[in-house]
């Protein structure tokens, strides 16, 4: 179920193009996976080659013993040092390959690792450079002990892929949830008997809720973790935070399809694919048009514009005045507009903003915004001259 839904956020005319993206991603990881679990083999047996030959040159001493033993430490060398680097590689191309992770943080996750790749690079030419048996088992110790000194970041990492994993499955559902909203007004509008679908809607956006509050619970136990210990621990409490994450989500998911088969046996539709949602904060003005669902849930001096056919809900004192074209909202607290094709331009200070399903909005001032669509992830600020984003698809220029 969880699967077909996400399917469905990928519109068919870019969905080829970025499904063949994600795929050679994919199989770039799963490659360099599998390079680092065979090189993880190879190391053992090398690693048993020298024993033996240490232990054969202890017991004879010959030229050719000694030959032996430095050709198996030159192996057991070498592959100690690939497989340190191949995990790092192997880590980079997940990251890669993650959805769920705004740009801004894949490029971060990938510096920091490079940086990781640099070090033992260099651990490895050293180690390949010299012939001196004694300072090439201490180069190894050296790679061995700053490995166990990033060990720990480096499962924090992993640990957060996971959960970008799990994240962008609830997203999907979010955005999903916009649509439905929407069409859901719409027929109310219309005078159909909505109260079943209101029933399954709220049903659906509580588990929504409680998975994003399952996935804050294991983010904050990722970053609890200090060392070995805690990270056994924690690692497991987050996961468990993870996995019910992904429950609630299969249960918003069945209400979803119980709204879609309801409005198909009353002969009427509802299009949940090609769905976003774009987070924003800060002061100025948005102007976004299209279907779905926009949130004010903070604003100062604000004012609000929306197009006639929006449905509004508004929140504290202020006036409203409506003229040939747009209802206009002074002095408001918080809004909710939603609807099919409507248009809603804010201006104020301190906005925290929230739109999900179809549509563009451009964001004009000072303030941060995050957009996931169904391609990209995207973290970003505002501008004096504005910024567009896609809420649909992630893409902002």
């Amino acid at each position: 179920m969880v699967a077909m839904m996400l399917a469905m956020a990928v519109p068919a005319a870019t969905a080829q193009t970025w499904r063949e993206t994600m795929r050679e991603k994919r199989e770039t990881w799963s490659s360099m996976k599998e390079n680092f679990q065979d090189t993880v083999a190879a190391l053992k047996d090398a690693k048993d080659d020298f024993i033996d030959a240490k232990a054969a040159y202890r017991a004879d001493k010959t030229a050719a013993n000694l030959t032996t033993l430095g050709e198996k430490l030159r192996d057991w060398a070498r592959l100690a040092y690939h497989v340190r680097l191949n995990h790092l590689m192997a880590l980079s191309a997940r990251a890669e390959s993650t959805q769920g992770l705004p740009e801004e943080n894949k490029t971060a996750l990938k510096s920091e690792i490079n940086g990781y790749i640099a070090t033992v690079e260099n651990y490895g030419a050293s180690i390949v450079a010299t012939d001196n048996r004694r300072e090439k088992v201490t180069l190894l110790f050296e790679l061995r002990n700053y490995y166990d000194n990033i060990s720990i970041r480096l499962k924090q990492i992993v640990a957060e892929l996971i959960l970008a994993g799990f994240r962008v499955m609830v997203e999907r559902a979010e955005a999903f949830a916009a649509r439905v909203e929407a069409k859901i007004e719409s027929l109310k509008d219309n005078g159909v008997d909505t109260a079943n679908l209101e029933i399954w809607l709220s049903n659906y956006q509580e588990n929504i809720a409680l998975a994003y509050e399952r996935l804050e619970n294991a983010d904050a136990k990722i970053d609890e973790i200090t060392d070995n210990l805690t990270f056994r621990e924690l690692f497991l409490v987050a996961m468990t935070h993870a996995r019910a994450a992904l429950a609630y989500t299969k249960g918003a998911l069945r209400s979803l399809k119980d709204i879609i088969l309801e409005m198909r046996g009353d002969g009427h539709t509802v299009i949940v694919s090609g769905s976003g949602t774009l987070k924003a904060s800060g002061s100025g003005t948005a102007d976004i048009t299209g279907t779905g669902v926009v949130k004010i849930d903070a604003i100062e001096n604000g004012t609000l514009k929306v197009s006639l056919n929006a449905n509004v809900n508004i929140t504290g004192e202020g006036t409203s005045e409506t003229t040939d074209n747009e209802v206009i909202y002074s002095g408001f607290g918080t809004a909710k507009v939603s609807g099919n094709d409507i248009t809603v331009w804010v201006s104020g200070t301190n906005i925290l903003l929230h739109a999900s399903g179809t549509g563009t909005a451009v964001l004009t001032g000072t303030g941060e915004y995050t957009t996931y669509g169904e391609n990209v992830y995207v973290d970003g600020t505002w501008t004096s001259t504005g910024i567009s984003t896609d809420i649909s698809t992630g893409n902002a220029e």
